[in-house]
């Protein structure tokens, strides 16, 4: 199983094959415009319109403007097109798919739950990745977003770098999730999760 996505899709014969029939490369790009994947092993991998243009273009080995797939129409084809059918189909094959607001979600809550249990280690200091990477800050008391939590145990030396990085990842859901993970967040204050 390839780390990334594009590092997957650059090895595959088949989806390079039909990368050069435009109409496919069209649809892959628009499946891939500012999408989040998720691999089985649960690894997020996100791609920005610009950078599904330059990958898109670079592996059809276009010389043009890799920018012009972001500047042309996008009709709302995606659903019915057989070329999306045919990528996502390969990206199945691939063990790849779009990440879902109920996964999303289900990330965020996984390392809420994760952080909670290392802000129950005891403070051991800053470590000096941690330092090095964002300098000093401060001790406000319990700070009030996820994010903050996050960099404070980082900071009180309650979890490791990868931890760090790994909570950051998942600790930012989608506009769709984020109503999903306050539902289910409410429901565990009164009980009922």
């Amino acid at each position: 199983m390839e780390n990334s996505l594009s590092s997957a899709l650059e090895g595959n014969a088949k989806f390079l094959g039909m990368l050069q029939d435009d109409s496919f490369a069209r649809a892959a790009f628009d499946v891939l415009c500012d999408k989040e994947f998720v691999n089985k092993q649960g690894k997020r991998w996100s791609c920005s319109n610009r950078f599904a243009a330059k990958l898109i273009s670079g592996l059809r080995g276009e010389t043009e403007d890799p920018y012009r797939y972001c500047h042309e129409e996008r009709p709302d084809r995606v659903q019915n097109d057989p070329n999306v059918t045919a990528f996502r189909n390969i990206l199945d094959h691939l063990g790849w798919h779009e990440l879902t607001p109920e996964e999303d979600a289900e990330q965020v809550l996984d390392a809420i739950h994760e952080l909670e249990i290392a802000e129950t280690l005891p403070a051991s200091g800053t470590p000096e990745w941690y330092a090095a990477l964002y300098g000093f800050v401060a001790r406000i008391g319990q700070p009030e977003t996820l994010v903050q939590r996050i960099h404070k145990a980082a900071q009180d030396g309650r979890i490791s770098k990868h931890e760090f990085h790994d909570l950051l990842a998942r600790a930012l859901p989608s506009p769709e999730a984020i109503e999903i993970v306050e539902a289910r967040l409410r429901a565990r204050q009164m009980g009922m999760a």
